[in-house]
């Protein structure tokens, strides 16, 4: 699923996204197959990762159930981005457990909702 809106995603019907599991199965293992070749040649470093969530947690409500996210870079577009934080100059200081904290409570809302 592409979606271009990121603040606003449009969201297919649930029907036509969220199948279950035991009768799809094959469906699902030949679309994670599909995965890597899908994007190999993607050169786009960014990800939305906020956005993303939001739609698939919209998509899972009528059903419930767990969502599990894998992300392999910081999420730089739409609402809730993430810069690098990284500060070699606070290691050994006050300010490292600064490093540890949360750049935003968004995510944690967003779970609680």
């Amino acid at each position: 699923l592409c979606v271009s809106a990121l603040d606003e995603p449009f969201l297919p019907l649930p029907s036509e996204l969220v199948v279950n599991l035991s009768e799809s199965r094959h469906l699902v293992e030949g679309l994670l197959d599909k995965l890597p070749s899908m994007f190999q040649g993607s050169v786009n470093p960014d990800a939305a990762m906020f956005p993303a969530l939001q739609a698939a947690s919209a998509m899972m409500q009528h059903v419930g159930g767990k969502l599990l996210v894998f992300q392999a870079v910081l999420p730089t577009l739409g609402r809730q981005t993430v810069r690098p934080r990284e500060d070699t100059k606070a290691i050994g200081t006050d300010q490292e457990s600064k490093l540890l904290n949360p750049a935003s409570d968004a995510f944690k809302s967003h779970a609680l909702e």
